[in-house]
C-alpha cells in the first residue's frame, strides 16, 4: 500500500522477508520503497525457502546481509525479484489487469508492457486516485533501480535473480553500491535524543505465525 520501510539489524530464525507488489487482488498499489540491510538470516535444513529476500515491487537497497543455512544444502540465493502481473496470468489483477504489451496502466515499450506498473526498479510517478483509479493510464514512473551487494551465504558472496523478463539486470537492478548512498543514524535520532521523551525499543522481541 505505498509503504516506505527500514529493516535493519534483527535476527530471521527460519522466515523470510518479503513484500507485496501491486497485485495483491483489489486496489492496493504495492510497496513503495525499502531499505534492508545488517540483517542475520538463518535456515535449517526443511525449512523450505529457496530465498532470504522476496521482492514483488518498489525500489531500494539490500546490503550487508548474512545468511547462514545448517543441516542440507540450499540451492537458492540471496534474494527473488519478481512480478506477479508479467508472470502469473491465472488471476484477473483488478483493477489493473495484466502486464502483456497493451495495458493501459503501463509503459508498453515493448511487446511486454516494460515498464509494468510499480514493477521492481520503479519509483516516482504521477499520482493516481479513488477507488477507481483516476486519470486512467500510465503513471510514468522514473526509473529506480534496485542496488544490491555484500550480501552473503554462508561465507559466500550471493546475488539477486530476476524471475521476470520486465526486471532486467544492468537497468533495473544492479549488484553494486548505490551512488551517493547514506543509512540512516543508527541508533535513529529520536531513539537517542534527551529533549524529546520516547518510549524504549522493545528487546528479544518474537514473531510467531499462529496455525490455522
Amino acid at each position: 500500500m505505498g509503504s516506505r520501510v527500514v529493516y535493519r539489524h534483527n535476527t530471521y530464525t527460519n522466515t523470510i522477508w518479503a513484500n507485496h507488489g501491486t497485485e495483491t487482488g483489489g486496489r492496493w498499489r504495492g510497496q513503495r520503497q525499502f531499505e534492508i540491510y545488517d540483517n542475520t538470516f538463518s535456515l535449517t535444513h526443511g525449512a523450505a525457502f529457496p530465498v532470504f529476500i522476496g521482492i514483488r515491487g518498489g525500489t531500494g537497497v539490500i546490503y550487508n546481509n548474512k545468511g547462514t543455512v545448517t543441516g542440507g544444502a540450499f540451492v537458492g540465493h540471496f534474494a527473488d525479484l519478481t512480478y506477479f502481473r508479467q508472470t502469473d496470468f491465472q488471476r484477473t489483477y483488478a483493477p489493473w489487469g495484466f502486464c502483456q504489451g497493451t495495458n493501459v496502466w503501463d509503459g508498453n515499450q515493448d511487446g511486454l508492457g516494460y515498464p509494468c506498473l510499480d514493477q521492481p526498479g520503479r519509483g516516482q510517478g504521477r499520482l493516481l486516485s479513488g477507488f477507481d483509479p483516476t486519470p486512467v493510464g500510465s503513471p510514468r514512473q522514473a526509473l529506480a533501480p534496485i542496488y544490491a551487494w555484500n550480501n552473503t551465504i554462508n561465507g559466500s558472496v550471493s546475488k539477486v535473480l530476476s524471475h521476470t523478463a520486465v526486471v532486467a539486470e544492468g537497468r533495473d537492478f544492479f549488484h553494486a553500491v548505490k551512488p551517493g548512498y547514506a543509512a540512516y543514524q543508527y541508533p535513529h535520532p529520536l531513539v537517542t535524543s534527551t529533549s524529546v521523551p520516547v518510549s524504549a525499543a522493545p528487546t528479544n522481541l518474537n514473531l510467531r505465525a499462529l496455525k490455522p
